[in-house]
C-alpha cells in the first residue's frame, strides 16, 4: 500500500473503528506524542495522553462515520481533510446528540507508522451535512 493510500484506510476505516470502540487506549494510538487535539467548544489537548483523557472525559459512547475528501503525503508528512458524523450516546441516560464536523488531519510518520500530528475540527450545519451520511436503502 502506498502513503497516500495508508493514510486513506486511515481515515475511512481505522479512525472511525477506533474512536467508536469505547477503548481510550485504542484511540490515543493513533496520535503522535506531541499532538494537537483541536474539537469545537472543547479546550485543546496537546498529546497522546491528553487525548486519552479527553476521550475518557466525555463518558460518551460515539458512533463515527467519516468522508474523505482529499489527502497528500510529502516524505513523512500527511495530510487529510474531509467530513465527520458523530453520534454520541451519553452513559448517563440524557438525550443522544448528533455533530457533523469538517476535520483536518495532518499526520506524521514516526518509526514508519503514520501518526496524527494535528486534528483540527470545526462545526457544519446538520442539515448540509447528515444527508451524506444516511444509508442507501
Amino acid at each position: 500500500m502506498t502513503d497516500e493510500e495508508t493514510i486513506r484506510n486511515f481515515i475511512q476505516v481505522i479512525y472511525p473503528r477506533a474512536a467508536s470502540s469505547g477503548n481510550a487506549d485504542v484511540y490515543a494510538a493513533l496520535y503522535a506524542d506531541d499532538a494537537l487535539w483541536s474539537a469545537p467548544n472543547l479546550p485543546d489537548r496537546r498529546g497522546a495522553a491528553n487525548i486519552r483523557f479527553a476521550y475518557i472525559a466525555r463518558n460518551t459512547d460515539i458512533d463515527v462515520a467519516t468522508k474523505l475528501e482529499d489527502c497528500a503525503v510529502a516524505g513523512d508528512l500527511g495530510f487529510a481533510t474531509g467530513l465527520v458524523h458523530v453520534l454520541e450516546m451519553p452513559r448517563d441516560g440524557t438525550p443522544s446528540v448528533t455533530y457533523c464536523f469538517r476535520a483536518q488531519w495532518v499526520f506524521r510518520k514516526i518509526q514508519s507508522t503514520w501518526k496524527i500530528k494535528y486534528q483540527i475540527w470545526n462545526d457544519k450545519p446538520m442539515h448540509l451535512v447528515a444527508p451524506l451520511f444516511a444509508k442507501a436503502p
